[in-house]
C-alpha cells in the first residue's frame, strides 16, 4: 500500500534554512547560532508576531509576485482614497502584518486611538492602508513610506488582494489522490497512494502520510513525521470580514502550515493554514485523533494535544503544555509552557506556565 517517492527540485527553502522553520514558543528565550539570538520580554501575541517576523524570508510576502504602487492605487480607486506620502513606486514583498519586522509590503490597520497610531508609525511596510480618523491624527508617514487613508481599510486590503495575488488568496485546485510535480518528498518518506500531496509541499526525510491524509499547498513536514489516515493541513483558514450589507467576505489566508520534527497528526485531525503567517508545529509535539488547530496557531516543542480540542486563531501554545481531550482554548490566547488544561475544559483568559486549569470557564487548579 505504501510507495516510496524520488524527490523533486527543491523549493525556496535550502536544507540550511528548513532546519531553521521549527516553531518556538513566544515567551521562552531561544537561540539559533545561525541567524538570531533573541530574549523575548513583550506580551505573548507581541512575541508571536515578531517571532513570525524573524522567518519572513520563508513566508509568505517572499513567494508572491511584486506589484507597483500604481497597480495598488487603480484597485483603490473607486474607494475615494487619500494618498499620504512618497518614494514608493514598487512594492518589495507581498501582504505582511503590520507590526512585521521586515520592511517592505502592504498592511493594514483598521483601529483608531493612539495605540493604533504608534503601530503604524512604528510599522516597516511600505504602503500601510489605514482609516480616515486615524490618519487625520498623525502627522504624516515617513520616507518611503506610503500611507492610504479610505473607509474600511480591512474590506480595501481584501480589495487588493484578491485582485493582485488572486492566486494566492485561493484555494488551489483539486487534483485527487497522488503527490503533485512540484513537490518536494525525501526517498526515505513514505507516502500511501491514497494520500494527496499539493504543489510545493515538502516532506522531510523517513516521514509517513497515510491513506486519505491531505496536504494542501506549500505544507512543509519534517523529519520523521507520521500524519495519520484522513487528517487534513493546510487548508485555508476560517477568517471573514463583516461587510456593510451584513454579508460575510472572506479574508486572505496566505500562510502555510510548517510541521518540525517527530511530530505526529492523529487521523481526522486539522490544521489551517495561516492568514498572514504561518501556523506552526514544534519538534515533537503529539497530536491526537480529531484534534483541530486554526490559522496563525503556534505550538511549540514536545506538547501533547489530546483528542478533540480545538485551538482557535492565533493561540500559542509553549513547550510541553499538555491540553486534554475535547478542551477549547480560545483565540489569542496563551498557554504557559508545562501548563495542563483539563477535560473539556474552555481557556478564555492566558494560563501560567506550570498551572493546572479546569472547568469553564478554565480556573486554576490549586493542590
Amino acid at each position: 500500500m505504501w510507495q516510496t517517492v524520488e524527490p523533486h527540485q527543491r523549493g525556496d527553502l535550502r536544507e540550511d534554512q528548513f532546519r531553521l522553520v521549527c516553531p518556538v514558543h513566544a515567551s521562552v528565550p531561544w537561540v539559533n547560532k545561525d541567524t538570531m539570538c533573541a530574549d523575548f520580554t513583550d506580551t505573548p501575541i507581541q512575541a508571536f508576531l515578531r517571532i513570525c517576523c524573524l522567518f519572513e524570508r520563508a513566508t509568505v510576502n517572499q513567494r508572491i509576485e511584486r506589484v507597483s504602487l500604481d497597480e495598488v492605487l487603480r484597485v483603490l480607486a473607486n474607494r475615494n482614497s487619500e494618498v499620504r506620502g512618497s518614494g514608493v513606486s514598487e512594492l518589495h514583498c507581498g501582504p505582511v502584518m503590520l507590526d512585521c519586522d521586515r520592511a517592505g509590503g502592504l498592511a493594514f490597520c483598521d483601529a483608531t486611538g493612539e495605540a493604533a497610531e504608534a503601530r503604524v508609525l512604528d510599522s516597516l511596510a511600505q504602503v500601510v492602508l489605514i482609516s480616515r480618523e486615524l490618519s487625520a491624527g498623525l502627522a504624516g508617514p515617513p520616507g518611503g513610506v506610503i500611507w492610504v487613508a479610505c473607509k474600511s481599510p480591512r474590506e480595501a486590503f481584501i480589495d487588493v488582494v484578491d485582485a493582485l495575488w488572486p492566486e494566492a488568496a485561493g484555494d488551489e485546485p483539486t487534483h485527487g489522490n497522488g503527490i503533485a510535480s512540484s513537490a518536494d518528498v525525501h526517498p526515505t518518506a513514505q507516502v500511501s497512494p491514497a494520500a494527496s500531496v499539493g504543489a510545493r509541499c515538502r516532506i522531510g526525510a523517513y516521514s509517513i502520510v497515510a491513506d486519505g491524509a491531505r496536504l494542501y499547498s506549500e505544507t512543509i513536514l519534517g523529519e520523521r513525521v507520521r500524519i495519520e489516515a484522513n487528517a487534513v493541513l493546510g487548508k485555508r483558514g476560517f477568517g471573514f470580514t463583516r461587510q456593510p450589507d451584513g454579508r460575510w467576505r472572506r479574508f486572505p489566508q496566505l500562510g502555510r502550515v510548517i510541521v518540525a520534527d517527530d511530530v505526529e497528526v492523529g487521523a481526522n485531525a486539522c490544521i489551517d493554514r495561516g492568514a498572514l503567517a504561518d501556523t506552526r508545529i514544534g519538534r515533537g509535539t503529539k497530536l491526537d485523533n480529531l484534534v483541530y488547530v486554526a490559522h496563525n496557531v503556534v505550538v511549540g516543542e514536545d506538547c501533547l494535544l489530546m483528542a478533540g480540542c480545538r485551538l482557535a486563531g492565533s493561540a500559542v501554545i509553549s513547550d510541553g503544555a499538555q491540553i486534554a481531550p475535547g478542551a477549547v482554548v480560545r483565540e489569542h490566547r496563551s498557554v504557559g509552557a508545562g501548563a495542563v488544561v483539563g477535560i473539556g475544559a474552555v481557556v478564555v483568559e492566558d494560563v501560567a506556565p506550570h498551572t493546572t486549569v479546569m472547568g469553564v470557564p478554565a480556573r486554576r487548579r490549586d493542590g
